[in-house]
C-alpha cells in the first residue's frame, strides 16, 4: 500500500493547529500528487524534554502541548485515509523504525533527513503549498464534514478560518 507518513516532532516545534493545518494541506497535496491510499501519522512527544531557548520554551512546554494535542487529533479528520496515528518520544525513534522497514512505497513529510536535523518546516510546506498552487492554480482540500462546518458557524475564530479553507 503506497502511503504518507507525516511525522510531527513537538519537541523541536510549536505545537499549534495553524502548523499543524498547514501540513494537512501539504498531506492534501502530496496524497494526489503521489497516488497515496493511507496516511500514517507520527507524533512525537518527550514529555520530560525541556527546550534550551527560553523564548520557545512555553510553546513546547508540556501545559501547552496538553492543551493543543486534542485539537491537533480532531483535525486529522480533515483528510482522508488516516490510517494509523503513533507516538514516539524522540524522532530518532521515527527515523530508526523507517530505516528497518521497506518504505519504498511511503512517501515522507518532511523528509527523514529534515526529521533528522530537527528543522522547522513551516516555511518548506508554505513554499510547496504555494508552488502547488502556482503550477495547478487550485488550492489543496480538506474534507469537512456537515458536523464540523455546523461547529464552525457557532465555534472559535479556529474552525471559521477552517471554514474558510473548505470554500
Amino acid at each position: 500500500m503506497k502511503t504518507l507518513v507525516l511525522s510531527m516532532d513537538y519537541n523541536c516545534q510549536p505545537i499549534n493547529i495553524g502548523d499543524f493545518i498547514q501540513n494537512l494541506l501539504v498531506c492534501s497535496i502530496l496524497v494526489d500528487r503521489n497516488i497515496l491510499e493511507a496516511i500514517d501519522v507520527n507524533i512525537i512527544n518527550d514529555p520530560e524534554l525541556e527546550h534550551a531557548d527560553p523564548q520557545i520554551a512555553h510553546l513546547l512546554s508540556e501545559g501547552n502541548k496538553k492543551r493543543k494535542i486534542f485539537d491537533i487529533i480532531q483535525s486529522l479528520q480533515l483528510v482522508p485515509n488516516i490510517r494509523n496515528i503513533k507516538f514516539y518520544r524522540q524522532a530518532t525513534e521515527v527515523i530508526e523504525h523507517y530505516k528497518t522497514t521497506i518504505y519504498q512505497s511511503q512517501v515522507f513529510w518532511p523528509s527523514l533527513e529534515h526529521l533528522a536535523e530537527q528543522k522547522y518546516f513551516f516555511y518548506d510546506a508554505a513554499q510547496l503549498i504555494c508552488n502547488h498552487i502556482l503550477e495547478t492554480r487550485t488550492y489543496p482540500v480538506l474534507n469537512f464534514s456537515d458536523f464540523q462546518i455546523n461547529k464552525a458557524h457557532q465555534s472559535t475564530e479556529i474552525m471559521l478560518i477552517l471554514l474558510f479553507l473548505s470554500q
